[in-house]
Order: C-alpha cells, then structure tokens, then sequence
C-alpha cells in the first residue's frame, strides 16, 4: 500500500509540474514514464491499492498517459519550431551574404560609371550591370516577402499550442528584427541602383550629344536614348521571360505549321521570345526590329534578328517568300493608314496558304481599354478586335479568327446575362489575336 501511495505520488508530481519550457517539458515526460514504469511493476508483483483507492490509481494512470500525449505533441512541436527557427537564420544568412555581393557590385558599377569619362562603349555593359541588379533585388524581395510569411506562420503555431519557453520568443524577436534590417537593405540598394541608372543616363546624354559626335544628329541621339528607354520599360513591365513564353501556349496548335509555306517573319520582335519558341520547334524564322538594345540581346542569345523598319523589309522581299509573319503588340503602335500598308505588304509577302498572326491589347475588356492600354506611351489608339478583323478581311485575307486570350481572372459562368457581360467586360481577355490566312492553293499542294 505504501508503495501504491508512492507512486501516485510521483505520478501526480510530474503531471502537475508546470511546463515552463522545453528541458523541463522532457524533464516532466521522463518522470511520468518513470512513474508509470514503477506502476506496472507494482501491479505485476501483487499490489493493489486498497478498497476506494483502486479507481483513484486507475485514474492517475490516466491522466499520466493523457498528459505524457501532450507532453510529447509538445516536445515534437518545440523541436519542430527549433527546426524551422535555424533553418530562418541560415536563409537570412545566406540573405546577408547575396546583398553584401550585391552591394559590392553596386558600388563597382558606380565607379564604372564615374571613371567612364565619356567612352559610350561601355554602356552596354553597364547596362547589363544595372539589369542584373533589378533582377537580383526584384528575386530577394519576394524571397523576403516568402520567408517573413512563414516565420510568422510558425509564429501563429506557437500561439495556438501554447508558450514554449522565452528562448523561443526571443528566437522569433530576434529573426522578425533581422527581416526587417534585411527588408531596409533591399529597398535601399533598389534606390542605389536607380540612382545610378540616372547618374548613366545624364553621362551617356552628354557624350550623345551632336556636339560629342559630330557626325550623329539630335534626332538620332534622342532615338537612341528613347530605345533605351524603351528596353528598360519592356523589362519591367512586359514580364519575366518565363511569363511571356506561359502567354504563347495557346499558339501551340498554330506553331509548327506557321513555316510549312516558307520562313516565318516576326516583326518587332522585342526580346525574342516568340522567336525563340519557333526555334525551339525547328521552325525557320527571323526577325526585325528598329530597337537597337532589343536586336543585341536577340543576336546575343543566337536569334536571327535585322535592325530594319518592318515595312521597308517587307517592301525589300521578293512576292510570296514567307511562310507567315506574326507581330505581337506591334498593330496598336501604329497609324490607320500605316496599319492597312502593313496588311497589304504582309498579302504580296506571304505565300499562297501562308498565315498572319497579330496580337494586340483587347480594348473590350474595360481595365485595358481604359487605363492598362495607356501605360505604354508609345501607344496609340486601341483596336477593336473587329476592326482589325475587317481590316485582314478587305485587304483579302480569308479564313479570319478572332482568338481572345489571357483572362484577368477566373470567374464562374454565370447564367444571367448582365453578370456576364459584366464579368467579360471587367475580368475578361486582356488580349485577343487575329490569325488569317492568305488565299490559294499552297505550294506543293
């Protein structure tokens, strides 16, 4: 009986002692374990506990297991937020260490500049510099953002099992105070960097100037700045390269039939994307394009692209020599008149059976057409995808299709007409394409 009251007495202790954190929470686990041993030895060696107590004991016994269960949830979550605790501050390390290379960089490419002393021939490479940089500071900003989510997630799990122990709220004050100094340093090198940028373009202004290169008109100067203006706006606005080649996979079923009648002829091919798509697939194309950083970055990446006005090389090729031509976001860029010579150059230009495909902005959707449109200042007017329908159309195009793409959203199909037409005109396509073909019988046929 003395020994029954004993271990009662231990069992009760242990389930009892507070859990102030987690060396104590193991402490109290190992007792009730020692004392549920001792339980089982009792009973296995004939004793029992007297009349009245032996429910009482059942109950201890209980009440042990339940509490060494939460006990152990305990101990595995603690071990778990430990866990994930080190594992915040080797990411926020390895943090530190990218924006220190970031940072020496930077200050690099400032001393470049200064000591560029009128050699516009290093602008591309500091150019390149610069972009690295956005790219860099644009991926850290949102790892940043994807870190300090999940500390705060393990910080919402410790609230709702409980206290840990202080060492574990200091963990989460201490990694919460690193964030936001890493977030500072961020922002502050993306301001450095837009600095420098500026502090280039006011230099490459200079020694742009008709008066540091006597041979070069202000008109010229102004058009190769603004193409620099332009590149920078593409990549900041267009999309990462990954982004704009998700927006081609509804042309899948239309890639690798577009050069059956000839080479396809991409006009204003930007950064090349489209292309390299093309190429990816055996199909033979090339491209032009009056931007001159654009035409670098294509030629760079092994892209056949000419710096030329796509209408002058349109008029330069012989009659039926292309299999297709396509421009994507080029046709709002461009007058009326400008916009039916184009049609009626691509007609002579592409073979019998040969296709046109243009995207442009959709201006049914009205976010597009009334805000998103004008955020390019190079464009011009929107065009409603039946006006460019009509436009192919007279100028003897058959076959004409209407595709809209890119949907701001998804949104469910409504069976009210109201609802849908205001679902289309709000979260709808933001863009649309027309593929057209040329009429007769292609070659070979």
């Amino acid at each position: 009986m003395a020994g029954n009251d004993r271990v009662i007495a231990e069992m009760q202790e242990a389930i009892d002692q507070p859990d102030h954190n987690q060396s104590e929470s193991a402490a109290n686990s190992r007792r009730m374990h020692t004392a549920t041993e001792a339980a089982s030895a009792l009973a296995g060696a004939g004793f029992a506990a007297p009349t009245g107590r032996a429910v009482g004991v059942k109950k201890v016994i209980r009440r042990a297991v339940d509490a060494s269960s939460a006990v152990g949830q305990q101990d595995q979550l603690n071990r778990q937020v430990a866990d994930a605790l080190t594992a915040m501050r080797h990411l926020i390390d390895r943090f530190d260490l990218r924006l220190a290379a970031l940072e020496a960089n930077s200050t690099a490419t400032w001393s470049a500049i200064n000591d560029l002393d009128n050699k516009p021939s290093d602008n591309a490479a500091l150019r390149a510099s610069l972009a690295s940089h956005d790219i860099l500071i644009d991926e850290l900003s949102k790892s940043l953002a994807s870190v300090t989510d999940e500390l705060e997630s393990i910080a919402g799990r410790v609230e709702a099992n409980g206290s840990t122990g202080s060492s574990v709220g200091e963990s989460l004050d201490s990694l919460r105070s690193a964030l936001t100094k890493v977030a500072g340093t961020v922002e502050t090198l993306r301001g450095d960097t837009a600095l420098t940028r500026s502090h280039l373009d006011l230099l490459l202004a200079d020694t742009r100037s008709p008066a540091g290169h006597p041979g070069r008109t202000a008109e010229e100067v102004a058009r190769w700045r603004q193409s620099e203006l332009y590149a920078r706006f593409e990549s900041r606005f267009r999309g990462t390269r990954d982004q704009v080649l998700a927006s081609l996979e509804p042309y899948s079923d239309v890639v690798e039939s577009l050069g059956s009648q000839g080479p396809v002829l991409d006009i204003g091919s930007g950064r090349g994307e489209w292309l390299g798509l093309l190429q990816s697939k055996g199909v033979l194309a090339y491209g032009v394009d009056t931007n001159s950083d654009f035409v670098e970055g294509c030629r760079e990446r092994g892209l056949d692209v000419r710096l030329e006005d796509a209408l002058e090389h349109l008029t330069s090729i012989p009659e039926g020599s292309l299999g297709a031509v396509t421009g994507f976001h080029i046709v709002e860029h461009l007058p009326i008149e400008t916009l039916v010579n184009l049609a009626n150059l691509c007609m002579l230009a592409i073979a019998p059976g040969g296709t046109v495909l243009f995207e442009t902005p959709n201006p049914t959707n009205l976010r597009v057409g009334a805000a998103a449109f004008y955020l390019d200042p190079t464009h011009l007017r929107p065009l409603h995808p039946d006006l460019l329908q009509f436009i192919l159309t007279d100028c003897g195009f058959v076959d004409v299709e209407v595709r809209f793409l890119h949907p701001a959203r998804d949104v469910p199909e409504f069976e009210d007409e109201l609802q849908r037409e205001f679902s289309w005109s709000l979260f709808g396509p933001q863009d649309y394409a027309v593929i057209a073909t040329r009429p007769g019988a292609p070659v070979g046929s």
